[in-house]
């Protein structure tokens, strides 16, 4: 499912809140200037005691009609507070369904037809500006009788005359009503937007917490990865920085401890020497001198890896490739060394193989490859150098000793910087532990690659360098 970005959220939710606030703006508005509803709410409460004006002008019709018939209840209507002060407006229908008698005079002309369910009955007011239409029921009209009980005419009320100041009220509780919805919406929009903003940033606050721990110096703890949050690659990749960190630190220190462990056993054997020197206990002769050199030189190896690493990690190690035949290169290196070891050598090459390599640096891989294979297998050493795979861009180089090979739990780290199986570090049995490491630079600057295969009976290396093309190696 497609995650939208915080903005597009955050503004799809300002929408939907200004959208929803507009839309109960508009329905209260529109509600609040309804003419309709203000006359229904006038005519609800102005014509609450309805009931009871109608039984006091039915009465005084009534009385009006036992004194003097018609003519009686005309001039009732006609009289001046003749009803009452302020009494609805009315008409009285005979039996005949004719306006008899109506408190004005434009009432008289109402028209009035039998519709099914009652009596249709229009009214025009006496400016002819406004028209009431009534559909009339027997129990909307009030019967009128005489002391006979003779029923003699029907008595309507009308509407009552919308009251303004009723409408003006209803109106101004509306706008209230609607002023505080409005507050209500806005106040709600804030803390959505807070915590929704708080939510969604808190991610911010935990890197910068973890920033200004990094800063003082402290290594803080790895941030809880946040799901479906744009800031998940950003915390991930603070974790990753973290840990690289961490492990940087840890290697650091380790590297200094095995600088300092590597350096000090030259120094303090050639530091021996000179004291026993001084002391008279050893002279100065030949085995006296060999010695010295000897630590000299285990120094100045030292010197040249540590130089060489620092190169290679710096990404300055310059390199000059150029096409040979891989086969005559691997035995011009390592027959010379095998014949010096008393070893055997076996080159499983096709003549026609040609590699881009930098034939000095590719000496120095065989060498150091060479020099491990003697140091685990010093006594009838067998190397065997295959080539494997028909690639078309790649020519892969398995070198492979006849010794102990590599234990399951240290395989993980044969190409890391000082490590070295032998966790004494007894250097008659083994070296300052960079030679892999240093292989593997020399390698990745030719464009190539190293890694353990996979044989048995002994320590396997897989060599994978870049492949001539067969025709450009025949023009060559």
């Amino acid at each position: 499912m497609m995650r939208h970005s915080l903005v597009v959220r955050l503004s799809l939710l300002m929408a939907l809140i200004i959208t929803v606030s507009f839309v109960a703006w508009v329905m209260i508005v529109h509600r609040s200037t309804s003419t309709a509803f203000v006359d229904k709410q006038t005519e609800v409460i102005a014509g609450s005691n309805r009931g009871e004006r109608e039984l006091a002008v039915a009465e005084k019709l009534e009385g009006a009609f036992e004194d003097g018939g018609w003519p009686a209840v005309r001039k009732l209507s006609k009289k001046d507070g003749g009803i009452e002060s302020g009494a609805p407006g009315y008409f009285v229908l005979d039996n005949d369904h004719r306006v008899r008698a109506a408190s004005d005079e434009a009432l008289y002309a109402a028209d009035v037809s039998e519709v099914d369910g009652g009596l249709l009955v229009n009214v025009v007011s006496s400016g002819g500006a406004s028209e009431i239409e009534l559909l009339l029921t027997d129990t909307e009209l009030y019967l009128l009788r005489g002391s006979s009980g003779e029923a003699w005419g029907r008595l309507q009320l009308l509407p009552s005359t919308p009251d303004r100041a009723v409408g003006d009220q209803f109106a101004t509780e509306v706008w209230s009503a609607a002023a505080l919805w409005l507050t209500g919406v806005i106040v709600s929009a804030m803390l959505i937007m807070t915590w929704v903003l708080r939510r969604s940033l808190a991610p911010i606050d935990w890197l910068t917490a973890a920033a200004r721990e990094l800063q003082s110096g402290k290594m803080p703890d790895r941030i809880a990865s946040v799901k479906d949050s744009e800031f998940r690659a950003l915390i991930d990749a603070f974790n990753a920085a973290i840990e690289a960190i961490a492990r940087t630190e840890k290697v650091r220190k380790q590297l200094i401890a095995d600088i300092a462990h590597e350096l000090r056993t030259p120094v303090t054997n050639i530091k021996g020497q000179l004291e026993a020197h001084e002391a008279g206990l050893i002279s100065e002769d030949a085995e006296f001198v060999t010695t010295l050199k000897g630590e000299n030189r285990l120094l100045e190896r030292l010197v040249e890896d540590f130089q060489q690493l620092a190169i290679s990690d710096a990404g300055q190690l310059k390199v000059n490739l150029q096409s040979m035949p891989l086969a005559e290169i691997v035995r011009n290196i390592l027959e010379p060394m095998a014949e010096a070891a008393n070893a055997t050598v076996v080159v499983a090459v096709p003549e026609m193989l040609h590699v881009f390599i930098d034939e000095e640096r590719f000496r120095q891989v065989l060498l150091n490859l060479w020099e491990n294979a003697v140091r685990h297998q010093p006594d009838k050493l067998t190397v065997t150098v295959t080539a494997e795979g028909p690639d078309p861009y790649w020519a892969t180089l398995v070198f492979q000793d006849n010794g102990p090979g590599i234990a399951a739990e240290d395989r993980p780290y044969v190409f890391e910087r000082f490590f070295r199986a032998e966790k004494s570090r007894n250097r008659a049995l083994g070296g300052a532990g960079l030679g892999l490491t240093i292989v593997k630079g020399l390698l990745e600057a030719m464009g190539g690659r190293i890694e353990l295969a996979d044989r048995d009976g002994g320590a396997a290396f897989a060599v994978t360098l870049v492949r001539v093309d067969p025709d450009d190696a025949e023009r060559n």
